[in-house]
């Protein structure tokens, strides 16, 4: 039986390393932090509401958003919405996100053995960037997420390389007030060099998360060029 959720009134797709923390604190600047709801679907099925096993009492009359880690596929097959519910979601250049969410993988253990994340524990332990790129599960990870949906159906999908600029077509196209916390979380803005080799090779391991990158920047482009006839 799904979870019913029909009282909710936006929901927030979030993709690994697209902007998802900065934007959790905008929705709950906008809704109210009680009326956000940090909800997961993981591959294995389980399903968990603020980090917890979710059990009905999660869902609250209160809550208006649903904002976390789940595919498109999963939140369908799991949750009743309305079937006018608005759909957001933020998408980011493919290989950024794969050098991002490495670098945040490795902070991670660094911070776990309790060693500076210049250390490259990931590279010492066997796997370097492009070791961590060819593995499948790290492969076209937008486009897993996305799976099954069509973009255009989207109230918003943000491009997270134009943050702070996509923010102002947000606030037009949502008809919300001007947003106050407009700061980009800094470990998603920091630009990461790699090598011509590795830019090359990463981008032609998520060709499908280039075409889906390609597609929104084209629906994004189409809505910039309304804006400015009018």
């Amino acid at each position: 039986m799904k979870i019913s959720a029909e009282h909710i009134k936006l929901v927030s797709l979030h993709i690994p390393k697209t902007a998802g923390t900065s934007f959790r604190t905008i929705l709950e600047e906008r809704f109210g932090k009680p009326k956000v709801l940090h909800f997961d679907i993981y591959a294995s099925g389980s399903i968990h509401a603020k980090r917890k096993p979710f059990d009905r009492n999660s869902f609250r009359k209160k809550t208006a958003v649903l904002h976390g880690h789940f595919s498109y596929t999963d939140l369908h097959n799991y949750v009743k919405l309305p079937q006018d519910v608005a759909m957001i979601t933020w998408l980011r250049h493919p290989v950024d996100r794969v050098v991002s969410n490495y670098h945040f993988l490795n902070e991670i253990i660094a911070k776990r053995l309790k060693e500076l994340p210049d250390e490259n524990l990931m590279s010492r332990m066997g796997r370097s960037l492009l070791e961590f790129a060819e593995q499948t599960e790290n492969q076209n990870v937008m486009s897993r997420f996305l799976k099954g949906s069509d973009l255009s159906r989207f109230k918003f999908i943000g491009i997270q390389d134009h943050f702070e600029e996509e923010l102002v077509r947000l606030e037009r196209i949502m008809n919300w007030p001007p947003i106050v916390n407009r700061i980009h979380n800094a470990t998603e803005r920091l630009k990461l060099e790699i090598s011509t080799r590795e830019y090359e090779q990463i981008a032609l391991l998520n060709q499908g998360d280039m075409m889906l990158f390609e597609q929104a920047c084209h629906l994004r482009n189409q809505t910039l060029s309304t804006d400015s006839t009018k």
